[in-house]
């Protein structure tokens, strides 16, 4: 099931200000009555219908660097990514790793 854009989320929240129930609102939009009930209680604690901030590692490699490591393999298809990494211009702390 496709995630709600932002406008589909404020969407939501009107419909359910205009007085239809949750079920009405997700049948309406297409997803899950849980859906619809977290976006109400995101939207009271945050007055935000964003996405929170995920957890994760932070990226080492720039949009500029993906596309140089495309473009490297576009050209030579038999590069491994351990030779890519090492290639890759400019100084990274953490390395870049040849698993992804």
């Amino acid at each position: 099931m496709p995630r709600l854009s932002e406008n589909d989320r404020h969407r939501a929240l009107g419909l359910l200000e205009g007085g239809l129930s949750i079920r009405q609102v997700a049948r309406r939009m297409g997803c899950s009555p849980p859906t619809i009930m977290n976006l109400r209680r995101r939207f009271n604690e945050t007055q935000s219908v964003r996405d929170r901030a995920r957890p994760g590692r932070e990226r080492v490699t720039t949009e500029a660097d993906d596309r140089y490591i495309v473009m490297q393999h576009l050209r030579d298809r038999f590069q491994t990514a351990a030779q890519t990494a090492a290639e890759t211009p400019g100084r990274r702390q953490p390395r870049i790793s040849t698993s992804t």
